[in-house]
């Protein structure tokens, strides 16, 4: 399971280098970008802190993964309607 969350963390990692370069909005850009540093973070602790989280590591990386889909989809909508 761990290796399977730090798999998507990192697959995000690169989606996130890809999108991040056509933000519209700064602030949303600023929102995307923090959610990546907070998956980082996530990661390094989990590195160095191996199954000490109780799984929540875990879901905390699932919620952050939601919010750049979020911004990403608030990103295309404003797009769409600006």
């Amino acid at each position: 399971m761990k290796k399977i969350v730090l798999l998507t963390a990192a697959l995000g990692f690169f989606a996130a280098g890809a999108f991040s370069a056509g933000f519209v909005v700064h602030e949303l850009e600023d929102a995307h970008g923090a959610t990546d540093e907070a998956l980082r973070h996530l990661d390094e602790a989990n590195r160095h802190h191996k199954d000490q989280f109780g799984g929540h590591e875990g879901r905390a990386t699932e919620l952050l993964q939601q919010a750049r889909h979020e911004i990403e989809e608030a990103d295309r909508y404003f797009r769409e309607h600006h």
